[in-house]
């Protein structure tokens, strides 16, 4: 594609310097006749007039008056439609928000079930998690300590 547009320049490049340039007259005389030429062009021209269609600024034109409601019921027309769009707006953020709590209700409960199994698969665990976490105050961690080191092999339920 190169090797073409650059054949290409060359030759239309040899072409113009092979053309003669053309040499415009500069007299009076020649600038007389062309202007006599462009004005007997212009003389014998016709301008039709143009159709109501052709006109660009016919569609700015207003030839009807139109029917224009009084203030009263404009603004009624914005109240009714501002009403509108906010008990829209009211209703459509309601149901988003309880279609996220369902949401999260579902995942909470999931969670808890996936938690529930996994205590029943290995109890042991589970009781060890659950002693390291509490605090050396909490009633629960005491019994499950005391547990703990009087029976490895316990078997605890949650």
């Amino acid at each position: 594609m190169k090797n073409n547009q650059g054949l290409n320049d060359n030759l239309i490049k040899n072409k113009l310097l092979e053309e003669d340039p053309i040499e415009l007259p500069m007299d009076d005389l020649f600038f007389d006749k062309m202007h006599d030429k462009i004005m007997a062009s212009v003389e014998k021209t016709e301008i039709k007039p143009l159709s109501r269609w052709a006109k660009t600024w016919v569609f700015l034109e207003r030839k009807a008056l139109y029917y224009r409601p009084s203030n009263n019921v404009t603004s009624m027309k914005v109240i009714k439609f501002s009403f509108v769009g906010v008990t829209m707006a009211l209703g459509l953020s309601l149901g988003l928000a309880s279609i996220s709590l369902l949401h999260k209700s579902n995942q909470v409960l999931t969670n808890q079930q996936m938690i529930v199994n996994q205590a029943q698969q290995s109890p042991q665990d589970w009781i060890e998690l659950a002693g390291s976490v509490q605090n050396e105050n909490d009633f629960i961690a005491e019994v499950i300590n005391e547990k703990m080191t009087q029976d490895s092999s316990a078997q605890i339920e949650l």
